[in-house]
């Protein structure tokens, strides 16, 4: 949670850098700086004895590859989105959580996020960052589903742009997609268009 981020903060007395204070001044170059900082220091002994029992509740003792994504609490909004400058982890065992919750935390204040919050008129003091921890899957393929047209806002028609593997390549636009245009008509859904993506898919597939 974004509770969990700032317990983390006060616990590196970090704060008035975060949000700002009469004697040090929130900038890209401080928020930078932050970043670098939050990746080496380690999670309180109190925040990481939570997680480890959230862990547990959550998942079982059992499951030991995760997925950790960042999310800012205005992350994504209508004109603007952090795709691919906020980081992912993926295949991340058990014990390296807190790395990996710490990099993402990170990547919200790194010098490439902050100026994209710049560039779209966005506050740059006391960013806010929660964390999502998933279970790590290991699919054929993957993909993004749009229950309206994103291009045209029709809502007549189902836009799916899918991947061979997992959706990270998809996601960061390093790959052509394949693409799929269906009707939105409940019960049989008839594709109206499809492009191959530029990736082909794996032997026996």
């Amino acid at each position: 949670t974004t509770a969990f981020f700032e317990s983390q903060l006060q616990h590196c007395q970090l704060i008035p850098l975060w949000a700002g204070s009469p004697d040090v001044a929130v900038t890209t170059e401080s928020l930078d700086w932050l970043a670098s900082t939050l990746k080496i220091r380690p999670l309180a002994p109190s925040l990481l004895r939570q997680l480890q029992a959230k862990l547990t509740a959550v998942f079982g003792p059992d499951t030991d590859k995760f997925a950790v994504r960042s999310s800012a609490i205005d992350e994504d909004q209508r004109d603007h989105t952090f795709a691919g400058i906020h980081l992912t982890e993926l295949g991340v065992p058990r014990g390296a959580l807190p790395i990996a919750i710490t990099r993402c935390w990170a990547s919200a204040l790194s010098k490439t996020a902050v100026e994209y919050r710049q560039a779209h008129g966005m506050s740059i003091q006391s960013i806010r960052v929660a964390v999502l921890i998933q279970p790590m899957l290991q699919p054929d393929s993957a993909g993004v589903g749009f229950t309206v047209n994103p291009l045209t806002n029709s809502r007549d028609e189902l836009i799916i742009e899918a991947a061979w593997g997992l959706g990270e390549a998809l996601v960061s636009s390093n790959i052509q997609p394949y693409f799929y245009k269906l009707a939105n008509q409940p019960g049989y859904y008839p594709l109206m268009e499809q492009r191959a993506g530029n990736v082909s898919p794996p032997e026996g597939a």
